[in-house]
Protein backbone atom coordinates (compact mmCIF):
# COMPACT_ATOMS: atom_id res chain seq x y z
CA UNK A 1 0.00 0.00 0.00
CA UNK A 2 2.92 2.69 0.86
CA UNK A 3 4.31 1.63 -2.21
CA UNK A 4 1.58 2.56 -3.99
CA UNK A 5 1.30 5.95 -2.34
CA UNK A 6 5.20 6.83 -2.80
CA UNK A 7 5.01 5.96 -6.77
CA UNK A 8 1.67 8.03 -6.64
CA UNK A 9 4.02 11.21 -5.00
CA UNK A 10 6.35 11.02 -7.32
CA UNK A 11 4.04 10.80 -10.54
CA UNK A 12 2.64 14.07 -8.70
CA UNK A 13 5.47 15.40 -8.24
CA UNK A 14 6.58 15.64 -11.88
CA UNK A 15 4.04 18.33 -12.99
CA UNK A 16 5.25 20.62 -10.10
CA UNK A 17 8.93 20.60 -12.41
CA UNK A 18 7.64 23.63 -14.73
CA UNK A 19 6.04 25.21 -11.93
CA UNK A 20 8.75 25.43 -8.56
CA UNK A 21 11.46 24.58 -10.68
CA UNK A 22 13.67 21.54 -10.41
CA UNK A 23 16.26 22.78 -8.17
CA UNK A 24 13.75 23.98 -5.85
CA UNK A 25 11.97 20.80 -5.80
CA UNK A 26 15.09 19.35 -5.01
CA UNK A 27 15.85 21.68 -2.27
CA UNK A 28 12.47 21.03 -1.37
CA UNK A 29 12.86 17.77 -0.66
CA UNK A 30 16.02 17.58 0.89
CA UNK A 31 14.49 20.22 3.83
CA UNK A 32 11.63 17.57 4.37
CA UNK A 33 14.07 14.95 4.66
CA UNK A 34 15.70 16.65 7.51
CA UNK A 35 12.31 16.95 8.93
CA UNK A 36 11.35 13.48 8.63
CA UNK A 37 14.66 12.78 10.92
CA UNK A 38 14.19 14.90 13.12
CA UNK A 39 10.78 13.73 13.59
CA UNK A 40 12.61 10.10 13.87
CA UNK A 41 14.93 11.67 15.84
CA UNK A 42 12.25 12.64 19.05
CA UNK A 43 11.21 9.27 19.63
CA UNK A 44 14.70 8.65 21.86
CA UNK A 45 12.82 10.62 24.67
CA UNK A 46 9.58 9.66 24.16
CA UNK A 47 7.43 7.27 26.77
CA UNK A 48 6.19 3.43 25.50
CA UNK A 49 1.93 5.25 25.01
CA UNK A 50 4.40 7.37 21.29
CA UNK A 51 6.78 5.34 21.11
CA UNK A 52 5.96 4.79 17.19
CA UNK A 53 4.53 7.79 16.40
CA UNK A 54 7.73 9.82 15.67
CA UNK A 55 9.80 7.25 14.11
CA UNK A 56 6.71 5.63 11.93
CA UNK A 57 5.87 9.63 10.92
CA UNK A 58 9.44 10.74 10.88
CA UNK A 59 10.23 7.49 8.05
CA UNK A 60 7.10 8.58 5.82
CA UNK A 61 7.97 12.25 5.71
CA UNK A 62 11.81 11.24 4.66
CA UNK A 63 10.02 8.86 2.16
CA UNK A 64 7.63 11.06 1.22
CA UNK A 65 9.96 14.45 0.48
CA UNK A 66 12.94 11.92 -1.00
CA UNK A 67 10.42 10.54 -3.38
CA UNK A 68 8.77 14.11 -4.39
CA UNK A 69 12.27 15.98 -4.35
CA UNK A 70 15.61 14.07 -5.38
CA UNK A 71 14.29 10.77 -6.11
CA UNK A 72 12.16 11.55 -8.99
CA UNK A 73 14.66 14.58 -10.18
CA UNK A 74 17.75 12.08 -10.32
CA UNK A 75 15.77 10.03 -13.58
CA UNK A 76 14.27 13.55 -14.89
CA UNK A 77 17.07 15.92 -15.09
CA UNK A 78 19.49 13.30 -16.13
CA UNK A 79 16.61 12.15 -19.18
CA UNK A 80 16.74 15.72 -19.82
CA UNK A 81 20.22 16.39 -20.06
CA UNK A 82 21.55 12.94 -21.91
CA UNK A 83 20.95 12.64 -25.65
CA UNK A 84 18.58 10.44 -26.80
CA UNK A 85 20.79 7.45 -27.65
CA UNK A 86 22.18 7.11 -24.21
CA UNK A 87 19.65 8.44 -22.22
CA UNK A 88 19.16 4.75 -20.40
CA UNK A 89 22.99 4.64 -19.58
CA UNK A 90 22.83 8.37 -18.38
CA UNK A 91 19.74 7.81 -16.04
CA UNK A 92 21.52 4.66 -14.35
CA UNK A 93 24.68 6.90 -14.48
CA UNK A 94 23.22 9.38 -12.22
CA UNK A 95 21.31 6.79 -10.50
CA UNK A 96 24.10 4.87 -9.25
CA UNK A 97 26.24 7.39 -7.89
CA UNK A 98 23.63 8.73 -6.15
CA UNK A 99 23.86 5.07 -4.38
CA UNK A 100 27.03 4.91 -3.99
CA UNK A 101 26.76 8.30 -2.06
CA UNK A 102 24.76 6.61 -0.07
CA UNK A 103 26.77 3.72 0.36
CA UNK A 104 30.05 5.27 1.18
CA UNK A 105 28.61 7.50 3.69
CA UNK A 106 26.99 4.59 5.35
CA UNK A 107 30.16 3.13 5.94
CA UNK A 108 32.57 6.11 6.40
CA UNK A 109 30.65 8.06 8.77
CA UNK A 110 30.45 5.67 11.34
CA UNK A 111 34.89 5.77 11.03
CA UNK A 112 35.43 8.97 10.90
CA UNK A 113 32.57 9.33 14.35
CA UNK A 114 34.99 7.07 16.07
CA UNK A 115 38.03 9.06 14.77
CA UNK A 116 37.50 12.47 14.75
CA UNK A 117 34.84 12.60 17.54
CA UNK A 118 31.22 13.91 17.03
CA UNK A 119 32.22 18.05 17.98
CA UNK A 120 34.45 18.10 14.49
CA UNK A 121 32.29 15.32 12.55
CA UNK A 122 28.94 17.32 13.31
CA UNK A 123 30.57 20.71 12.55
CA UNK A 124 31.66 22.76 15.24
CA UNK A 125 30.56 26.50 14.52
CA UNK A 126 27.00 24.91 11.93
CA UNK A 127 23.87 25.22 14.00
CA UNK A 128 22.92 21.73 13.25
CA UNK A 129 26.31 20.75 14.74
CA UNK A 130 26.10 22.64 17.88
CA UNK A 131 22.40 21.58 18.47
CA UNK A 132 24.02 18.18 18.13
CA UNK A 133 26.82 18.85 20.48
CA UNK A 134 24.28 19.96 23.14
CA UNK A 135 22.01 17.36 22.77
CA UNK A 136 25.16 14.83 23.47
CA UNK A 137 26.80 16.85 26.07
CA UNK A 138 23.40 16.59 28.18
CA UNK A 139 22.68 12.80 27.44
CA UNK A 140 26.42 11.90 28.50
CA UNK A 141 26.81 14.12 31.53
CA UNK A 142 26.47 10.95 33.50
CA UNK A 143 29.22 9.06 31.45
CA UNK A 144 31.59 12.02 31.53
CA UNK A 145 31.80 11.72 35.46
CA UNK A 146 32.73 7.99 35.42
CA UNK A 147 36.12 8.90 33.28
CA UNK A 148 34.92 8.88 29.72
CA UNK A 149 35.62 11.21 27.08
CA UNK A 150 31.30 11.85 26.43
CA UNK A 151 32.03 10.52 22.88
CA UNK A 152 29.22 8.19 21.69
CA UNK A 153 30.96 4.91 19.87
Amino acid sequence: MMDRFFRTVIIAGIPLVERIGRIKLQIIGFVGCACGLLVSGLSIRSDARTSMIFPYSGFVAFYFSSNFGPNAMTSLLAGEVFPTHVRGKGVGFAASFAKLGALIAAFVFPILLHTIGTPRLAGKHSPSGSRVRVELRHRNKGAESVGSRGDPT
